[in-house]
């Protein structure tokens, strides 16, 4: 009797050893990406910038953001080979990886430039958070020039398949203690029966 009722108690407390890993790596597992190289290559945000000021002609029509790229376009009306050029900021801190010395080169009245992102990478790349602006300008005429900001916007959750490895672990090994425990009690009840029947 002394002994079902140790392994009942020992299951119990295995199960419950259990449910609680599985709370406790579901909360810790299902944090939200810090930046694009955390996120799937099928990850990606389209933006439109509608807010196009009378007084430039320099426009920044769209965003296009992907884990690998972004890249910006616009234009409408501008000088065929108008020579422009950029920078990107994160809040108010130019970012150094961003080519501000490459020629944007204005064809049939647009221009768009893309710049590829850095994989796994903590330096080149966005986060989600902060504010990003995007500041254009015709090289000639610095006083021609265009900013906009925008922002990755909030981040997906982990999927839930990828989330709690450390709680699938764990159950394993707690499932394997546990039918074990409860195997080894029938062996043990049985045997006990077994001993008083003779």
């Amino acid at each position: 009797m002394w002994t079902s009722r140790k392994s009942k108690t020992l299951i119990t407390l295995l199960l419950f050893v259990l449910i609680t890993a599985h709370l406790v790596t579901g909360c810790t597992n299902n944090t939200r990406p810090r930046s694009l190289s955390d996120m799937p290559p099928s990850f990606t945000r389209y933006l439109l910038d509608t807010h196009h000021p009378v007084q430039t002609q320099l426009i920044i029509g769209t965003i296009h953001i992907e884990p690998s790229r972004i890249a910006f376009s616009g234009g409408e009306y501008l000088d065929e080979g108008m020579v422009l050029h950029s920078q990107l900021y994160e809040e108010d801190k130019p970012l150094t990886w961003w080519p501000a010395d490459e020629d944007i080169i204005v064809q049939n009245g647009k221009w768009n430039i893309s710049v590829a992102l850095g994989k796994n990478s903590e330096v080149k790349t966005l986060f989600f958070g902060p504010m990003y602006y995007l500041k254009i300008w015709q090289e000639d005429n610095p006083a021609n020039f265009r900013e906009t900001g925008f922002s990755l916007g909030d981040p997906p959750l982990t999927p839930w398949w990828r989330q709690g490895i450390l709680w699938l672990v764990t159950g394993i090994v707690v499932g394997c203690v546990a039918v074990t425990t409860g195997v080894y009690a029938i062996v043990r009840r049985r045997h006990r029966v077994k001993t008083k029947s003779a």
